[in-house]
């Protein structure tokens, strides 16, 4: 009756039964779409049915809006090994121009309904999901593995593979590996993460990539961006990093950076501004010996935009709206 009303076909929708609740009677799963949506996966609803007093019962319904996929039926079985009834795994889309991201559902019985079993969304753009059995734990693992945003807006992206696992109450992530760096900027983000965590022999190999390591591309200039120079941006704001650990640090050397950055970019260099805001903060600490006084010295160049030159974090924002955002006060973040 449902392929008749087209509201199932050999692609889209399904019905099947399974046994939900652990009540040993099977539950009847429905999955149908509207046959008047037009997107890439049509619009559409999820219906769960049960059986009581010898009538069919609705137990749970879903309906997709109109900027979302019909709910697809991903996996329906014993997904957490709780030998008490199974779960339904299902799969929404939302699309946009050139994108679909991808949101992964557990639904479980609660004793009332169905309820979901993550412990957060879990949402990735072009994704894969699969169940997989990789440890002697009867409940099935998640293996997500995300693309990418397919927008050259987007800017440069890192694929992301996440494994959610069944904590005895919720899936949640335990692990998120992204794809090897492959920009510039790139390699700053992993320079920051770890300056941020106090890994500053980490940061200090990850900026030191950004300056020596020619394979990084640059990608302002592999798009052809008018007037590209994020390698200098970068290598710049990387040795101004790099200042920074030396002096936290105690290193003798550290005034080296300043000096580079003096020799590579005199004035009328396009990232010039960087070189100041350094020699405004190495005057300021020199003078008081106060890291976050002289911090403050700098974030306020940063923010002052001299000479009616674009703020030095106009220079940083320009890879894309799925990459960072940075405020003049993250240059020197020393609080």
């Amino acid at each position: 009756m449902l392929r008749n009303a087209s509201s199932i076909n050999d692609k889209f929708g399904s019905v099947r039964s399974f046994t939900l609740i652990g009540d040993g009677i099977s539950q009847t799963i429905v999955s149908i779409f509207n046959p008047a949506s037009a997107w890439p996966v049509p619009s559409g609803m999820l219906l769960v049915y049960g059986c009581a007093n010898q009538q069919a019962k609705l137990l749970y319904s879903a309906i997709s809006t109109d900027s979302e996929s019909m709910p697809q039926v991903v996996k329906a079985g014993d997904l957490i090994g709780a030998k008490r009834g199974g779960q339904i795994a299902t799969l929404i889309s939302t699309c946009g121009a050139r994108t679909c991201f991808d949101s992964l559902d557990v639904l479980g019985w609660n004793g009332q309904t169905f309820v979901s079993l993550m412990g957060s969304p879990l949402s990735l753009p072009a994704a894969t999901y699969a169940f997989t059995q990789t440890d002697t734990d009867p409940a099935l693992e998640i293996e997500a593995q995300g693309g990418v945003v397919g927008s050259i807006g987007a800017g440069p992206q890192r694929t992301d593979k996440q494994i959610w696992k069944w904590n005895g109450a919720q899936y949640v992530k335990v692990s998120s590996t992204l794809a090897p760096v492959e920009y510039r900027i790139q390699a700053v983000y992993e320079g920051d993460d770890a300056f941020t965590a106090g890994d500053f022999q980490q940061a200090i190999d990850w900026y030191t990539r950004v300056i020596n390591d020619a394979a990084l591309k640059d990608w302002l200039t592999e798009i052809k961006y008018p007037k590209a120079h994020d390698r200098d941006t970068l290598t710049a704001y990387a040795r101004f990093r790099l200042l920074l650990i030396g002096l936290l640090r105690g290193d003798a050397n550290a005034r080296d950076q300043l000096d580079q950055l003096t020799n590579d970019y005199p004035g009328g260099n396009p990232v010039h501004t960087t070189q100041q805001m350094a020699q405004a903060f190495w005057n300021k600490y020199q003078a008081t010996q106060d890291f976050k006084a002289a911090c403050a010295v700098a974030n306020a160049y940063a923010n002052s935009g001299e000479n009616g030159q674009y703020l030095i974090v106009d220079d940083l924002n320009l890879f894309g709206y799925t990459n960072r955002t940075y405020t003049s006060d993250d240059m020197c973040p020393i609080k």
